[in-house]
């Protein structure tokens, strides 16, 4: 969805950043490469995946009824399109 919002900013006509800052969640290698360069929330995927799957076996073998609550780390990568200053 974030791709399809920054065509869509591009699309009307606006810049980035210029008119409008952008930032998207979920960082990927080639976000560098696009123009302008995309600001991104990087997020340890193979992680989520992991802990996620221990959670649901934990659940399936009733080894735990009750949510539990995981935070994992997350950085900013900043780049040119969340504004010029940066």
């Amino acid at each position: 969805m974030g791709i399809g919002a920054f065509e869509a900013i591009k699309d009307l006509g606006l810049r980035i950043p210029g008119d409008i800052g952008f930032a998207i969640f979920d960082d990927l290698p080639w976000f560098a490469y696009l123009s302008p360069p995309l600001t991104a929330v990087s997020q340890p995927a193979f992680e989520v995946g992991k802990v996620g799957a221990e959670l649901l076996m934990e659940r399936l073998k009733k080894k735990r009824n009750t949510p539990k609550r995981v935070v994992l780390p997350t950085s900013l990568r900043i780049r040119y399109s969340a504004g010029e200053r940066w």
